[in-house]
């Protein structure tokens, strides 16, 4: 019997704005662990880190694992052809994924075991992805894999994270070309993580399959924690995303509205209310919504969050909290508030839409 249901491999750094990074997952990087039980990889490299196992939820297990080199791709496959066979059976899935991304970890195990079979070979990706690196190419050609790069062959692989079954481990593990291979990419200091396990796959014949319960973009609205299907999104950090990084913690603390006077008076007049929403004054586009406390807007597809601002408007944005609306036109009780797109037909950002859209409260 495995030790561990998901085992995270996790390349971090100290430097800069990346110790920001790992002090940021360890609060909302694995969130909703349950029962599962977790262990993660945190692959270090040659600087010093100060107490990495600190900070962690309490039920996961936290491995240092060290590296001379800095370089991510390299610690990475250094680290994964230094497997053992025991190695590859410790854990049900192994999930190589960074520290920019957020995680309902109990929802992505339930997925995982519901979609998938960690008894069979799988290799899990977000999503299909064509581009070849040369690094890898000019390895497997030395390796004897030319036929590999004649036409209409794609060698698919994932893009910002993956997760291997128990099994397509072991053989990985148990296959000494693949390990080889990994081990030899594991010396170039370039390049990109993203390409050679699906090559080192592809060597023991498995192949990549998407998983609609992952995505690589900041995907809040449709997150698994606010009742969507998403259980692993992507490029949330403070450093690259601070608008989704800052809406993501709002919505886990429920703390959608700002404190002055007329925000904290619109909060207390559309929170757990159901309205009718109308997009377009014209007559089309008409909804029936339910502004939930964890900012999510039930009933709507194009937009799917909801907070008031600071200056007392309302915000309506995208699942990746892209704005879109702005109702800043409000009555005397609240109860019917209009607003204005910002977004042109083609859906792009800070362009005016002549459509009205307007709320309008049911009781």
């Amino acid at each position: 019997m495995s030790e561990y249901d998901l085992e995270l491999i996790l390349p971090v750094s100290n430097r800069d704005k990346y110790a920001q990074r790992l002090f940021d997952f360890k609060k909302c990087g694995l969130l909703n662990i349950k029962d599962k039980k977790v262990r993660v990889d945190l692959l270090v490299g040659p600087e010093v880190h100060k107490n990495p196992k600190e900070g962690w939820p309490n039920t996961v297990d936290v491995n240092i694992i060290t590296d001379r080199n800095i370089q991510e791709t390299s610690k990475i496959y250094n680290y994964l052809s230094s497997f053992k066979p025991e190695d590859s059976i410790r854990s049900r899935w192994f999930a190589k994924f960074d520290d920019d991304s957020v995680n309902d970890v109990s929802h992505l195990v339930n997925m995982l075991d519901l979609e998938y079979d960690h008894k069979r070979e799988y290799y899990v990706v977000t999503e299909f992805r064509q581009e070849q690196h040369r690094y890898e190419d000019d390895l497997l050609r030395k390796m004897g894999f030319e036929r590999w790069f004649r036409q209409k062959n794609t060698l698919w692989h994932e893009l910002e994270g993956s997760i291997v079954s128990q099994a397509a481990m072991k053989r990985i593990v148990e296959n000494k070309t693949a390990m080889n291979f990994m081990k030899e990419r594991s010396k170039i200091l370039e390049g990109y993580s993203d390409y050679c396990l699906a090559c080192a796959s592809r060597i023991c014949k498995i192949y990549p399959s998407d998983a609609y319960f992952l995505d690589k973009n900041p995907q809040i609205g449709n997150f698994s924690m606010f009742g969507g299907h998403l259980a692993h999104i992507h490029t949330i950090s403070h450093d690259k995303t601070p608008h989704a990084f800052d809406l993501l913690q709002r919505m886990l603390n429920k703390k959608m509205h700002s404190s002055n006077g007329q925000g904290k008076q619109l909060y207390e007049n559309i929170l757990n209310k159901d309205f009718v929403f109308n997009r377009d004054s014209a007559g089309g586009g008409i909804a029936m919504i339910h502004l939930n406390p964890n900012g999510i807007i039930e009933g709507s597809y194009d937009e799917r969050i909801w907070h008031i601002t600071d200056s007392g408007t309302l915000e309506f944005l995208a699942s990746d909290g892209t704005l879109r609306i702005v109702f800043d036109n409000f009555d005397d009780d609240f109860k019917m508030i209009q607003g204005y797109f910002i977004f042109d037909k083609k859906g792009k950002n800070k362009i005016i839409n002549p459509a009205k859209p307007f709320i309008r409260r049911l009781a």
